[in-house]
């Protein structure tokens, strides 16, 4: 997608913003930034939230987690393939060792507490301002919890390392766990699963950094599921998965889709780094490992909200959760808004090659509702992001 291409996208988005989607984003957007008095509306939080897309716009739980399994494991041997050639052949066969496995894995049972401390220091500092100005309740946020939920998860992890099994099998055991961990914070305010997530996601990053090169690469394979079951609702999908019938519509699409969401990520980042060659956020330029990685999850996860407000038929999520919880940690983190509305654009497009038109027709208002509530209308007076 070129530049000039975005830019009409921008200047005429398909469906105008509904009186629903302004009013109540711009008043979120508004009460966290010039109002500290003003209480965000308790519908945020409320669990009975209910928002079927014919208001927005007026006019099996089993072969979804197996497709993403499938996908997983795909992917696991693309990333084998374009990392293992870089390192030494008797590299890897000493880090393979079921000895040296397990040496790894205390040693880093040890070091746990130490980067899970370190994390706590790190995640505070950056969210500190974030809770006054969301208006969250600090009661609501017990980080010695938080703490040790995730060096509980990591724990577990280490565990499947040291025992040489493949990093498919967490998907299996510890991905559920992680997304149990996951469900429990957000029934008490959704936007706490942007405080699990740093600390999980820091908490991996200090762990890691001494180990070898090649080791690291290895162990983040592993990670990378408690990732996933964190950032995205996955488990919460796969509820709603539960309730349609195999031969589903909307089942079927999304299971179609969410086989390629990660090919589909890959493209989309490919083409935002494209048209942001010089773009840097908080953690490093946007062509590096770390941020590359971290910005192809993002979009993923965008993705898998969109699946899951068609399996529910909702679109509630997308205000209690996913636009608070980016609208929380993407401008400490660095990230722009026009980066956003760039991928959306290219997500739309990988949507369109993908379908039929009569799945289009069901999957596009959901898009669209997604769309709108990150529309450059609802940051009229923040195009450039925080």
């Amino acid at each position: 997608m070129s530049a000039d291409s975005f830019q009409r996208s921008q200047d005429q988005v398909e469906t105008p913003l509904s009186p629903v989607a302004q009013q109540w984003l711009k008043k979120y957007v508004k009460d966290i930034d010039f109002d500290s008095n003003c209480k965000i509306s308790s519908a945020l939080i409320d669990d009975s939230l209910d928002i079927k897309i014919e208001q927005f716009f007026p006019s099996p739980v089993a072969s979804l987690a197996i497709q993403w399994s499938r996908k997983y494991l795909k992917n696991l041997q693309i990333a084998s393939s374009e990392t293992v050639p870089q390192a030494e052949e008797s590299d890897l066969r000493i880090i393979g060792s079921k000895k040296w496995r397990v040496q790894t894995a205390s040693i880093l049972q040890e070091s746990l507490i130490y980067a899970s401390i370190e994390a706590i220091t790190h995640t505070q500092l950056l969210l500190s301002k974030e809770i006054k100005r969301h208006q969250i309740d600090p009661k609501l946020i017990d980080y010695l919890q938080i703490a040790m939920d995730s060096c509980e998860i990591h724990r577990k992890v280490l565990e499947v390392y040291g025992n040489a099994e493949d990093p498919s099998y967490i998907a299996v055991t510890v991905g559920q766990e992680t997304g149990a961990m996951r469900q429990k914070y957000t029934a008490i305010d959704p936007r706490l699963i942007g405080f699990v997530s740093m600390q999980v996601y820091y908490t991996t990053l200090f762990l890691l950094k001494d180990i070898s090169a090649v080791e690291k690469t290895v162990l983040t394979a592993y990670f990378k599921v408690i990732d996933d079951y964190l950032y995205m609702p996955l488990c919460r999908c796969y509820q709603a998965a539960a309730k349609h019938s195999y031969d589903s519509p909307s089942l079927q699409a999304v299971r179609q889709l969410l086989g390629q969401s990660t090919e589909i990520a890959a493209r989309i980042f490919s083409r935002v780094s494209q048209l942001n060659p010089d773009y840097h956020s908080y953690s490093g330029a946007l062509n590096s490992t770390l941020v590359k990685t971290a910005s192809i999850r993002d979009v993923e996860m965008f993705q898998v909200y969109l699946w899951l407000s068609v399996l529910e038929e909702n679109i509630a999520v997308f205000y209690q959760e996913l636009f608070p919880v980016c609208v929380m940690l993407y401008p400490i983190l660095g990230v722009k808004w026009h980066l956003v509305w760039q991928m959306l654009n290219c997500l739309e497009q990988e949507i369109y090659l993908r379908l039929e038109p009569q799945q289009l027709e069901m999957i596009m208002p959901y898009y669209r509702a997604m769309y709108e509530i990150f529309s450059p209308a609802v940051f009229e007076d923040d195009s450039g992001g925080g």
